[in-house]
């Protein structure tokens, strides 16, 4: 789906076909958060696709199930929703070690997945995982 990113930043998003590929999408997506995706409930019932609870970054290990299990997908190739980035107090923008431990978790997670299925989308995504501990603990050193 189409979004817009407001806040500390203005971009708007819209997707293409190019764009949406499981590669794109389960792999090498920048911005893999639910509000940019949707799945009917049936369908997540079907494949046990569920929150990791009380983890930040939750959405990272949803979208990469929910992506390599659909088959089909639509595109909505105008704004659907509105986000607002930067927020004070927002997890994402707030510098704590929660924030990498959850990452570590996640990626401890997508080895899980690893084992059993060996993808290309499975490789990209811990890379940008690993990519992202990294730049989340140098935020945090340069905070100091």
């Amino acid at each position: 789906m189409g979004f817009k990113i407001g806040g500390n930043r203005d971009e708007i998003v819209i997707p293409t076909e190019a764009t949406c590929t499981k590669e794109c999408k389960a792999g090498n997506d920048i911005y893999p958060n639910v509000w940019s995706k949707c799945w009917n409930l049936e369908f997540l019932n079907k494949y046990n696709i569920r929150f990791v609870e009380h983890r930040y970054y939750e959405d990272v290990l949803f979208i990469y199930k929910g992506v390599m299990k659909s088959e089909k997908y639509l595109i909505a190739d105008f704004p659907v929703h509105h986000y607002i980035s930067g927020r004070k107090n927002s997890m994402t923008t707030t510098l704590n070690l929660k924030n990498i431990y959850d990452t570590i978790d996640n990626i401890r997670d997508m080895l899980e997945i690893k084992k059993k299925e060996d993808t290309v989308e499975i490789n990209m995504r811990i890379q940008r995982e690993i990519d992202m501990c990294k730049k989340r603990l140098e935020d945090i050193y340069h905070s100091i």
